[in-house]
């Protein structure tokens, strides 16, 4: 019995490799899991596999058109591949689901600080500091816009 036991652990130990191993095999044993797949693609956008993050984070949404960040995390993939109209509807339509998501107001004001827009960066970045006094980025951005506007 207890060599069943080893024999079965040491076969699962292979999902825990590494991070992408570990979320496919979570995304693949739970197909009906937006939160794996929601996962599986941060995973893949921390390893710049923007491709793959994305299909993970649409299989996501197929499964729940409301689970949180998603819409967030995509809106990253556009700004980094330069769409940045993608970009604006999909920290939008997070902030349409969760209103109260700092880390989305930041990345929108990150966007419009990249447009020039600085008056409404600004707005969000202060915003977000009212939603979250501890959203350390929002203060770093509203530092960097104040020596520039000096």
């Amino acid at each position: 019995l207890i060599m069943f036991f080893f024999v079965l652990s040491w076969q699962h130990l292979q999902v825990f490799r590494d991070r992408i191993t570990f979320w496919q095999s979570a995304a693949s044993t739970s197909p009906h899991s937006a939160l794996a797949n929601r996962n599986l693609g941060a995973m893949y956008y921390l390893d710049n596999n923007l491709g793959e993050a994305e299909k993970s984070y649409r299989r996501a949404l197929a499964i729940n058109d409301k689970e949180p960040m998603v819409h967030n995390n995509l809106g990253l993939i556009y700004f980094d591949e330069g769409n940045y109209g993608l970009a604006e509807k999909e920290y939008k339509k997070e902030l349409s689901l969760y209103p109260n998501y700092d880390k989305a107001l930041v990345n929108l004001g990150n966007l419009y600080f990249h447009e020039k827009r600085l008056t409404e960066a600004q707005a969000l970045w202060a915003q977000a500091l009212k939603i979250n006094p501890r959203n350390y980025e929002a203060y770093s951005r509203l530092l960097i816009l104040s020596n520039q506007l000096r």
